[in-house]
């Protein structure tokens, strides 16, 4: 998620742009299995990832869009097919309006239900709360302030692991 130094980055430390990295946790190495995406309609990672789960054989990805200078513009969850873990095959970005609500911004907790027919991204910026069915990577669900919510963040679904 970062775009410039900290105070604990040298300076001549390059800073990784959004994307998402294998890490080899026997070898200690990583590597970037996803890449930056230009636009919001390229494959790869558009907006930084603030979280990222695996259902149903699939990698889906809260991109939210909270560390440049404009602040919660949008929000996407991007989905990628993970046959091949080392190579995820892009399937889709839901993108405010296009899969998700049209005032939709910060995609930022996610969560799995036990069988991983339902993945639920959260938006406490816009109060949203909305639903995926992931055989379908389609929106079944939207939940937001008409019911009652109010800045939601974190997730939590029982007899999931998270």
């Amino acid at each position: 998620m970062q775009f410039a130094k900290t105070s604990l980055s040298s300076r001549r430390q390059k800073i990784s742009p959004p994307a998402v990295w294998l890490l080899d946790l026997w070898t200690g190495q990583a590597k970037r299995v996803i890449g930056t995406a230009a636009t919001a309609n390229d494959p790869g990672i558009f907006r930084s990832p603030s979280d990222q789960l695996i259902a149903n054989g699939k990698l889906y990805v809260a991109e939210e869009d909270t560390l440049d200078g404009s602040y919660a513009d949008d929000g996407f969850v991007s989905i990628y097919d993970l046959k091949n873990p080392r190579k995820p095959k892009f399937i889709k970005r839901l993108k405010p309006g296009a899969g998700l609500p049209s005032d939709f911004a910060v995609a930022h907790g996610l969560t799995v239900t036990p069988d991983q027919q339902s993945v639920y991204v959260a938006s406490y910026i816009s109060s949203y709360i909305v639903k995926i069915d992931t055989s379908t990577d389609t929106v079944t669900k939207v939940w937001g302030a008409s019911d009652g919510l109010s800045l939601p963040h974190g997730g939590f679904v029982a007899g999931s692991n998270r």
